[in-house]
């Protein structure tokens, strides 16, 4: 079922009008942005160029094009429609720096910069590093004892993930190893159920139906798999 914040609810804002719309798209832009110009770095660029000039003229050229506006639900999810138009994106200014250059325009392949082989695609790491990190931010949001949540926050699924004994901790905190084992299991649940729904949004699927909820187990799997794998990008 998709919620207030899923990426679809933001695009039919955003292809509204006004005020709210124009939010909506500041939001949409922000949510993806980081992605955007991992993928642009990972694909290769014009030495004119750097990735962050890029990512400008990409989203300036989407705005100036409204192509929010012809975005529709039904011809596929938003993450692989922004991930395919910014691969045309720059294979298209790499069109435009042959011509400048006076070069005859080789194969597309032969366009990219040298990169090193990896596992995921540099878009679908930063994708899932967002995730995780906009679940784990929602999850501390909702605790009532920072104290406690600080002192638990190590057994969860992260970077941060450093399992000790149960007993000291217990100690310092002041509660029987029981009580720490029960808190953290339920901490554990409830940063999945909050991956979870952070992934239909992106997925903008129906998690009431068995089709939807199995997309929705694939995505958390392939999130948690990226986290565990590699490291987190730049944020810069």
């Amino acid at each position: 079922m998709e919620t207030a914040s899923s990426s679809w609810s933001v695009i039919v804002r955003a292809q509204g009008s006004g005020p709210q719309a124009r939010a909506a798209l500041g939001t949409l832009i922000g949510c993806h942005q980081r992605a955007v110009v991992s993928l642009i770095r990972h694909r290769g660029f014009p030495p004119d160029q750097t990735a962050e000039d890029l990512k400008q003229a990409f989203f300036a050229r989407m705005l100036e094009r409204n192509d929010v506006a012809r975005l529709d639900q039904e011809r596929g999810h938003f993450r692989g429609w922004l991930k395919t138009a910014v691969l045309r994106f720059v294979s298209n200014d790499w069109d435009r720096w042959y011509r400048k250059v006076g070069v005859t325009r080789e194969p597309r392949e032969e366009d990219v910069m040298a990169t090193d082989v990896v596992d995921f695609d540099s878009f679908d790491i930063a994708y899932a590093w967002d995730v995780h990190r906009h679940a784990f931010e929602a999850l501390r949001q909702e605790q009532g004892n920072m104290v406690r949540f600080e002192a638990l926050k190590r057994y969860l699924f992260g970077p941060q993930l450093d399992v000790v004994a149960y007993e000291g901790v217990a100690a310092a905190l002041a509660m029987t190893r029981t009580a720490v084992a029960a808190q953290v299991c339920k901490l554990r649940l409830r940063q999945r159920e909050i991956l979870a729904a952070r992934a239909a949004e992106t997925l903008d699927v129906d998690a009431s139906s068995p089709r939807g909820a199995q997309m929705i187990e694939e995505e958390v799997a392939v999130i948690c798999q990226i986290v565990s794998e590699t490291p987190e990008p730049d944020r810069a």
